[in-house]
């Protein structure tokens, strides 16, 4: 059987506006694909859109659509957090997985869904996207200035690491 891929692409901020970010990522996952020697049948990028804020994804919807429809086999991204930072989310990609025979495939490391082991590094993967979101949006509101070099900070005796 063919396995039909589906490169499912994402950056949350897009500053310059040049796609920069998704086209290091979709080269990066096409070589993926052609090592597995995978067709990609489409590329969804979803450009300067969060998937922590619960902002409408207008490709990943489309691409579980095509999940749904049987139109592709595989979803290919260069991270699992690329495609949520939800563990909802994630479980509902886990369900496709089993109700669909779904493979997925990261440029950062292999997730076998069909297997507990894999399930549960997406799992921990997926929980550790949530709470680098969550410590994202809380940060800019909770850092006091900072006297030091730019990533670094101090606040009540604590370290923080600013990304």
């Amino acid at each position: 059987m063919t396995t039909r891929a589906a490169i499912y692409i994402r950056i949350s901020q897009d500053r310059g506006g040049a796609g920069l970010g998704i086209a290091r990522q979709e080269e990066d996952c096409r070589t993926l694909c052609a090592r597995k020697g995978w067709d990609v049948v489409d590329v969804y990028p979803d450009n300067d859109v969060s998937a922590y804020s619960g902002a409408p994804r207008p490709k990943w919807q489309e691409l579980l659509a095509d999940i749904n429809e049987g139109i592709v086999n595989a979803v290919v991204c260069w991270h699992v957090d690329r495609l949520t930072r939800s563990p909802r989310e994630l479980e509902d990609v886990i369900d496709l997985a089993d109700r669909h025979g779904l493979e997925l495939a990261t440029v950062s490391g292999e997730i076998d869904l069909a297997t507990p082991t894999g399930r549960m590094i997406a799992r921990m993967l997926g929980a550790a996207a949530r709470h680098e979101a969550e410590h994202k949006a809380r940060a800019p509101a909770e850092a006091a200035p900072s006297g030091g070099r730019g990533g670094e900070g101090s606040r009540r005796g604590q370290t923080i690491f600013r990304l």
